[in-house]
């Protein structure tokens, strides 16, 4: 991105797309040589199957909803922190997120999708439920 006026307008366009769930509109956002590396993924796809992924998505979670909270750039580098709502398997689930971008020209050239996958298996397999590792309230008085 050239400067930060550009930055946060190409954000608003994404962030309208987003909220769109539009999956051609999204994947016109792509180079098509780009890479998507997300954790739900078997592997880091292509931007050109990202109309594909997201209308895969929209199947599988009809009501999913998509929220910026915020975001932060340097250079060419994008970070969105967000917040996605969706109904799985009956139950209300709320999960976020940050996604690291590499965008040159206005498109996509790389994204790093960070988030907990286990809420998420959690509601496909409950077996997947674990007691936290250190039990916070064991730690002593809050500070704060």
């Amino acid at each position: 991105m050239h400067s930060e006026k550009d930055t946060a307008a190409w954000i608003a366009a994404y962030e309208q797309v987003r909220r769109s769930n539009d999956s051609a509109a999204l994947g016109r956002m792509w180079a098509p040589d780009g890479t998507l590396h997300h954790p739900d993924l078997s592997r880091p796809i292509p931007g050109s199957q990202l109309p594909a992924y997201n209308d895969d998505i929209l199947r599988r979670l009809p009501d999913i909803t998509w929220e910026l909270l915020r975001w932060a750039s340097r250079d060419d580098i994008v970070y969105l922190e967000w917040t996605c709502r969706a109904t799985i398997s009956g139950t209300p689930l709320v999960w976020s997120g940050v996604d690291r971008m590499v965008i040159h020209d206005g498109l996509i050239t790389e994204e790093v999708v960070y988030y907990d996958t286990v809420p998420l298996w959690i509601t496909r397999d409950p077996l997947m439920r674990r007691a936290a590792r250190v039990d916070a309230d064991l730690l002593g008085p809050e500070h704060g």
